[in-house]
C-alpha cells in the first residue's frame, strides 16, 4: 500500500478494497502491507459493462 497514485488509479476505474493483508510482502527486509482489490462487474442495475 505504498503506492497512493496507482491506488488513485484503480479506484478511478471503480475498484474496491476489499481487504488489507499486513506485512504481505518483504523486499529488502522492509515489509509491506498489501491491499485486496475487486472490480465487481454485476452491477445489478442493469448497467452494461463495456471491456477492451
Amino acid at each position: 500500500m505504498e503506492n497512493p497514485r496507482a491506488q488513485a488509479l484503480y479506484r478511478s476505474v471503480g475498484f474496491e478494497v476489499f481487504g488489507v493483508e499486513p506485512r504481505a510482502l518483504c523486499v529488502g527486509g522492509r515489509f509491506y502491507d498489501e491491499a485486496h482489490m475487486v472490480l465487481r462487474l454485476d452491477a445489478g442495475d442493469g448497467a452494461v459493462v463495456s471491456v477492451g
